[in-house]
């Protein structure tokens, strides 16, 4: 996917994102940081959002204290560290130093998860240099006409068909802060203003070459690394 279309994409949709509302760890490598919290280990299937929604924490401040790659998945068992940040000074006095559990309790159903939206190998990771700019999202190459479906349930709050030459265009809004883009398809199978479920079709690939979709997830207009909140499982 060129550089033109990676730009030509974060300019036409800006208005919208801005204007609406194996075991192993990288903690066990490093020393523990110096700040209360706690230590999380992975459960098969989990991903770094859904551990960020148990505890009521920032994506971001797990990447950041853990010191997490950006094409990193989780591995069933890894320990991670979580902040958990004062409301004081007195407080942060009485926490004592994080304690490594030996499990932790499932976290539920996939309710709020995101799915991958098409089956295919991602052959532009996010964050990677483009003929000089950053994608923003990952593009997956799936099969030939093959279906895209929401990768959460939420309303279509954007549909285009042509996007400055980036294709046909769909954004859902999930109505946390976070939306999803779906660009390059070839068929649009939802209507604008429509509200649709989770894994429901929303648009199909096109054939050959054309058989690659951009997806991007963002969090109040700000791109975020799909690979945190997407599972492993496709």
């Amino acid at each position: 996917m060129s550089v033109k279309h990676h730009w030509l994409i974060g300019c036409a949709l800006g208005w919208l994102l801005c204007g609406c509302a194996g075991t192993g760890s990288y903690v066990g490598r490093q020393a523990m940081p110096a700040m209360p919290g706690t230590y999380h280990r992975v459960i098969r299937g989990e991903t770094l959002w859904r551990i960020a929604q148990r505890y009521q924490v920032e994506v971001d401040d797990l990447v950041s204290v853990n010191r997490l790659p950006n094409a990193a998945q989780l591995n069933a068992g890894q320990l991670i560290f979580v902040p958990q940040l004062p409301a004081s000074r007195e407080e942060a006095a009485s926490f004592e130093a994080p304690q490594r559990p030996a499990a932790l309790p499932p976290t539920g159903g996939p309710s709020g998860d995101f799915v991958w939206p098409v089956r295919g190998k991602v052959v532009a990771p996010f964050g990677a240099r483009l003929y000089g700019a950053t994608n923003r999202g990952i593009d997956i190459r799936g099969n030939p006409s093959g279906t895209v479906v929401a990768s959460r349930a939420g309303r279509v709050v954007f549909l285009d068909a042509r996007l400055h030459g980036y294709g046909r265009t769909i954004i859902l809004d999930h109505g946390d802060g976070l939306m999803t883009v779906y660009a390059g398809v070839a068929e649009s199978l939802v209507a604008l203003g429509e509200t649709v479920a989770y894994r429901a079709p929303i648009a199909r690939l096109g054939d050959g070459a054309a058989a690659v979709l951009h997806f991007e997830i963002r969090r109040n207009a700000r791109p975020q690394n799909p690979h945190y909140y997407l599972s492993l499982a496709r």
